[in-house]
């Protein structure tokens, strides 16, 4: 596809000229309005942070020997690192690069400086045997300033103004399925809506992942109760099946309708509940306070994820094709079958919490967690985001995951316990990690009587 083409390798950094001129491309193809965010603004628990772009990066070994350059490949400044300039000993240096082992020869893709505030190098597995110096001189020469997070938004005019969102994330600078091959099927799903006469509005998103979403909706409050349901999709083009993953509330009717569309379309899929295998920005839209129920489609983890692996090599156009009409259909069916009122939060009812009292057969320290916030907790902010190795990709490891589910529960309607087992999860862990929740003042204790 010539859009991927044309993208792919730009530095689409969340707040990057690389992002805007990506964004200005794709205004070209479908008219979209582009919502601006001050960096700097409080958005929930969140802030935007400070626009970013890298000039140049290397590392040097002690006889001047370039052992690395950001020339090479974009990926080996990670996102957002800080600049630096010195002379650094071999294990210094080695705390700062980032690697997987898992794909030697491929160039990882580093996004949590953006949160530690430090600098980094990411590099292949393969090539760390070159390093081998006592000391190294380590430059990067970046950018950080005023400016605007951006979001496109492609509307298509419903007889009624009550919407139906569908997001795709534009980050991820020099990779194609996560998530070019999302933005690419939206702009083909936006050509398709434009050829129906539509019940409901339809409002398509392009924006940063996560903090793209927190923006939009914590500066946007009232825009919330007009929503219906949505739908985030990502990952698309590769060979695997499709996943669907249900929202959180599971039972709604885009969840009923998507069940039927995938078990009569397809010979294979993977059915999943909310967040069962990829995560993203429908932990925002179907998150704590806003509950829109969000389903999402993709195909799931693959090997060159988070890699400069991830080129247009590995992705068909077809596949993206296919998932777009699975997408059609549901929204098809929607339209025709016009939602009902949506779901919210499970309203708590105080006998019924009462009674779940009564009956709860109590654990040591037991509680039931009531949130103080609305959105996903920016978890990094508040210190408690579950792994800092430079390897990232432990971060994919199921502690870290389940703490990214855990706030996800604390509605005041369940206790510590019952959410343990809801993520099966170990209580002494589920216990722990809530107790930091309430530690940063995120939640409040209701007493089990």
């Amino acid at each position: 596809m010539k859009l991927i083409d044309d993208l792919w390798f730009k530095r689409r950094d969340i707040i990057s000229d690389g992002f805007d001129e990506s964004l200005e491309y794709i205004s070209k193809i479908i008219p979209m309005k582009i919502h601006q965010f001050r960096t700097g603004t409080k958005c929930w628990t969140w802030e935007i942070p400070k626009k970013w772009t890298v000039i140049e990066g290397w590392i040097k070994d002690s006889n001047g020997k370039l052992l690395l350059h950001s020339k090479d490949h974009p990926l080996h400044i990670p996102t957002y690192s800080q600049g630096v300039d010195k002379i650094v000993t071999h294990d210094e240096l080695m705390r700062h690069l980032s690697y997987n082992e898992n794909q030697p020869n491929a160039i990882p893709y580093h996004e949590r400086l953006i949160y530690d505030k430090a600098w980094g190098f990411c590099v292949e597995y393969s090539k760390l045997e070159n390093f081998k110096s006592k000391e190294y001189h380590v430059y990067i020469d970046t950018k950080f300033e005023d400016g605007f997070l951006k979001v496109g938004e492609v509307l298509h005019p419903g007889k009624v103004d009550e919407s139906i969102v569908v997001v795709a994330h534009l980050d991820h600078p020099c990779m194609v399925n996560d998530d070019l091959t999302g933005v690419a099927g939206l702009v083909e799903l936006s050509k398709k809506l434009l050829n129906r006469q539509n019940h409901y509005t339809y409002r398509l998103f392009l924006l940063p992942e996560t903090i793209g979403s927190i923006a939009l909706l914590s500066q946007n409050e009232d825009f919330i109760d007009k929503i219906k349901c949505g739908i985030f999709f990502e990952m698309l083009g590769t060979k695997a099946e499709l996943i669907l993953q249900h929202s959180k509330q599971k039972n709604t009717i885009i969840d009923t309708i998507s069940s039927s569309v995938f078990k009569n379309n397809l010979a294979t899929y993977k059915e999943l509940p909310f967040i069962g295998e990829m995560a993203n920005d429908e932990q925002v839209w179907n998150g704590p306070g806003v509950n829109i129920p969000m389903i999402s489609i993709g195909r799931g983890h693959y090997s060159e994820y988070h890699t400069s692996n991830d080129t247009p090599q590995i992705v068909s156009y077809s596949n993206i094709t296919q998932s777009i009409e699975i997408v059609s259909k549901i929204l098809e069916i929607l339209d025709i079958e016009h939602i009902p009122e949506r779901l919210t939060k499970e309203k708590t009812d105080e006998k019924v919490r009462e009674q779940k009292q009564k009956k709860h057969e109590q654990m040591i320290d037991d509680y039931i967690p009531k949130r103080l916030f609305k959105g996903p907790v920016f978890l990094s902010g508040y210190g408690l985001y579950p792994n800092k190795k430079y390897n990232l990709y432990d971060n994919l490891s199921d502690d870290a995951c389940k703490v990214r589910l855990l706030f996800n529960y604390f509605e005041g309607d369940k206790s510590i316990s019952e959410i343990s087992k809801i993520l099966r999860w170990d209580f002494k862990k589920t216990l722990s990690w809530t107790d930091k929740f309430l530690e940063k003042g995120l939640i409040k204790k209701i007493e089990i009587k």
